[in-house]
């Protein structure tokens, strides 16, 4: 038996603990980037939460609609939390005719987002990039860090 075989079975062995760790390593990245979200932009824990349901749906973006199926709360609620979400930059928004929105589901074959209708609109929601979320982030951190040199400075 050689030393390749050898590697390839231990790693074979231990694929679930791997894959275990890189679940573990994913919810301790994400809880860590929920904190600082949360601390960095003043938001409560469902507007993180909404936040991170945002990016997980990826670039297409949802409705609130959907986001309301996918939660206990009510449409007014997600849609506050939506807002502040916008103000502070961490979500898009784009509207759509409901006509555009059907074509675009289909050539997604994503029919489980079609509203069935095309008369009115619909706004979609999309988390910002992991770019500009960084710079969002380091933005943030500068102001604060800026903020406390300056009051350092001015202590008697």
């Amino acid at each position: 038996m050689n030393i390749i075989q050898t590697v390839v079975d231990v790693e074979e062995d231990f694929s679930d603990e791997k894959e275990g760790f890189r679940t573990k390593f994913q919810d301790a990245l994400e809880k860590e980037l929920s904190r600082m979200i949360k601390s960095l932009f003043g938001l409560t824990k469902s507007q993180v939460a909404c936040f991170i349901k945002l990016r997980s749906i990826g670039t297409d973006g949802t409705c609130v609609q959907n986001l309301v199926a996918q939660s206990s709360s009510e449409r007014s609620v997600e849609q506050k939390k939506l807002k502040r979400l916008l103000d502070q930059g961490l979500v898009t928004r784009e509207q759509f005719k409901l006509a555009a929105f059907e074509k675009r589901c289909k050539s997604k074959n994503r029919d489980d987002l079609s509203p069935g209708t095309t008369k009115g609109y619909l706004y979609i929601y999309s988390a910002i990039s992991d770019e500009e979320l960084l710079d969002k982030v380091t933005s943030k951190m500068e102001n604060w860090q800026n903020f406390m040199g300056n009051l350092i400075q001015q202590k008697p």
